[in-house]
């Protein structure tokens, strides 16, 4: 009997060190899961923008998101207004460049044209007259000189 009751204590001390294994278990368990949360939001804190942490850290003060996900707005749509401002610009930019390329062609095709009709006009009907008839008569000359 004295056996029985020895063994039934030390299985009580079993089960009492089992269940205060098992909760300090879980409780390291959960506390790891804490720290893995807490490490990640740190990883993910230090990758953002220092313009939102600035609104995060306010976040955190006053407690208001509504506030903090206005602020995010406004700095999206001041964003979305500049990158429209700028895309505009280079547009307009672009446009003016290639206006001043077509022009510049332009007056350079018909300068050239000018340029070659005012050769063209240079030479007066009379030199092309005199050319023709001196042609001939060296031609002519040859042709007779062939005959005799």
């Amino acid at each position: 009997e004295l056996r029985r009751i020895y063994l039934e204590e030390q299985e009580k001390d079993r089960v009492a060190t089992t269940e205060r294994n098992a909760a300090t278990l879980i409780q390291s368990v959960y506390r790891r899961h804490l720290d893995e949360i807490k490490c990640k939001n740190r990883r993910i804190e230090m990758g953002l923008h220092g313009r939102l942490l600035m609104y995060l850290e306010r976040f955190t003060i006053d407690g208001c998101m509504w506030t903090f996900v206005k602020s995010i707005n406004d700095d999206y749509l001041r964003f979305e207004r500049t990158i429209k401002g700028v895309i505009h610009r280079e547009e307009k930019m672009a446009k003016t460049f290639v206006e001043k390329v077509v022009k510049a062609r332009d007056e350079e095709h018909s300068s050239a044209w000018n340029n070659y009709h005012s050769l063209k006009d240079a030479q007066s009907p009379v030199i092309t007259k005199r050319t023709l008839a001196d042609a001939k008569n060296i031609h002519g000359k040859a042709s007779q000189d062939d005959g005799q």
